[in-house]
């Protein structure tokens, strides 16, 4: 084979591995996404009763970061419409996939399975009687097919610079559509949003300049009740300028103390311990040769002295910035003030979750890795487990019958 023909072939076959670019869940008329018609997709019941069963929207965004089909969007805010009509406040729940997975509802998707399972759940036992609304954020974290699996791998890198460039305008009118919404239709509604993986990446990103401008004016404005990011991949230097932010303030209704963001990861989870920082190598070697990296003259207030540091670990696997411990209800004696549990969960153990010894995080940001028990890797996130150890940090649903007028301040000067 000459040259030229070995080429061809291989440019051939480099477009035959890869997961086409479009909207799965478009919009019936649209005129903007394009779907092939062989692609099962899922549409928004019309008849949808969100407290009889919870109702699912998607939302996707493109390559560039535009939304495929911004009709979803208002079907979306539709859902939230009818969801709010009912006497009973509801939850609203986004949740923002990773690597690896996108909007298509077949072959089976298990992140839209495993995100519906837990909205079944929340129907049945946290929030027996409440509205539930879940909404589905889309992207193209599967861009090689599943026949190529050690091309899918390194994609890590190509998907990596789309979870930094998907969050820009249309995702944070998206998320921020979402929330003034709910707040609108219903003040004591519950608005719960989580990011996984890469998506935990791209949550962060679109939410922060909204929340920046909510702390910034002192608890006024749009925002989610709890923002969550699941083994997320993104640097810690994401997470810490937030906490810069936030330093010196507190959230949570009385003295019932809860966090605001939450960036959680499993002990079992390598992609992000200890492959992530070997990803980040040669782009952080490339930065280090352009003098970009800033070196403080004296440790910062979390015992940092580089930005190398933050960008070279995710936020939950950073030492300097945990705030908490989530332990075996036998191994306290590592533990300072518990503040939940002992819970226990479906492994058959009990855990709690207290504040790290001498942790200079004292944040609403809350940082924190989980045993292996509860999430062993990176991907196993919708576990029964995990589900009841999250509910530990979701709202109650008491919260929900009481007037917004008797509520103490979300963010407040610390004592």
């Amino acid at each position: 084979m000459t040259r030229p023909a070995l080429v061809l072939a291989l440019a051939v076959a480099a477009c035959g591995c890869h997961v086409r670019n479009f909207g799965y869940n478009p919009v019936p008329g649209s005129i903007v996404a394009v779907t092939p018609a062989q692609i099962p997709i899922d549409r928004v019941d019309p008849g949808c009763a969100p407290k009889g069963h919870p109702c699912l929207a998607f939302i996707e965004f493109d390559e560039m970061g535009e939304s495929w089909d911004p009709p979803q969007i208002d079907e979306a805010t539709r859902l939230i419409d009818r969801a709010s009509a009912d006497a009973v406040p509801p939850i609203v729940f986004v949740f923002v996939h990773g690597w690896k997975n996108n909007a298509r509802q077949e072959p089976k998707n298990g992140n839209i399975l495993g995100f519906e399972g837990v909205l079944d759940y929340l129907a049945t036992d946290r929030y027996k009687g409440v509205p539930i609304v879940g909404i589905y954020i889309g992207w193209r974290g599967d861009v090689i097919s599943r026949h190529w699996p050690i091309a899918r791998q390194f994609s890590y890198f190509n998907r990596e610079r789309a979870a930094i460039r998907i969050p820009g305008a249309s995702m944070t009118a998206a998320l921020t559509r979402i929330m003034v919404k709910t707040r609108q239709s219903a003040p004591n509604a519950k608005i719960i949003m989580l990011g996984h993986s890469f998506g935990g990446l791209m949550l962060e990103r679109a939410l922060t300049q909204g929340m920046t401008d909510f702390v910034v004016r002192g608890g006024d404005g749009a925002r989610a009740d709890l923002m969550v990011f699941v083994n997320s991949a993104a640097a810690a230097s994401e997470g810490k300028q937030m906490m810069d932010l936030l330093q010196g303030k507190e959230y949570g209704p009385g003295a019932e103390v809860r966090p605001l963001f939450l960036s959680i990861s499993s002990l079992g989870d390598a992609a992000t311990r200890s492959a992530m920082p070997i990803g980040h190598g040669p782009s952080s070697l490339g930065y280090t040769l352009n003098g970009s990296w800033r070196t403080y003259k004296t440790p910062d207030q979390w015992g940092v002295t580089s930005q190398r540091d933050y960008y070279m670990s995710t936020t939950a696997h950073m030492p300097q910035l945990q705030s908490h411990l989530v332990v075996d209800l036998d191994d306290q004696a590592r533990c300072g003030r518990i503040v939940r549990g002992p819970v226990g969960l479906p492994n058959g153990r009990q855990y709690v979750v207290c504040e790290k010894p001498g942790r200079l995080n004292t944040t609403p940001y809350w940082a924190m890795q989980m045993p292996a028990a509860i999430v062993r890797d990176h991907s196993g996130i919708f576990n029964a487990n995990f589900i009841d150890l999250l509910m530990m940090f979701f709202p109650p649903a008491e919260e929900l019958r009481t007037p917004v007028e008797q509520r103490e301040p979300l963010l407040r000067p610390a004592r």
